[in-house]
């Protein structure tokens, strides 16, 4: 399965994919550069990796994951009337509070 490719990181408009022949080495180059002409990543030709890779967008994705799950047991505790032990809804923050802090 291919990887979803990543929005523009500047303007958040799609990717334009570039294909080359490169007739000197018999071999094809791709790369990804943002499809609004307006934008400065416009022309600027990237590689795929280096176009998907968003170190600090992909940490803090994935801290908000752990925070809204978080969020959505505390909301499935209230919705079930379990609502009484507020220990449970600590544990619940602190586990998620842990698990944020050993992201990088």
């Amino acid at each position: 399965m291919e990887e979803k490719l990543k929005k523009c990181p500047c303007c958040g408009s799609d990717v334009m994919i570039i294909i080359e022949d490169d007739i000197a080495n018999f071999g094809t180059d791709k790369w990804y550069s943002c499809s609004n002409d307006k934008c400065i990543f416009h022309g600027i030709n990237l590689f795929p990796e280096d176009w998907q890779s968003r170190p600090i967008e992909d940490s803090l994705q994935k801290k908000l994951d752990i925070a809204m799950k978080a969020f959505d047991d505390i909301l499935e505790f209230k919705r079930t009337g379990y609502f009484g032990l507020n220990f449970d809804v600590w544990q619940i923050i602190k586990k998620a509070m842990v698990e944020i802090e050993e992201i990088k």
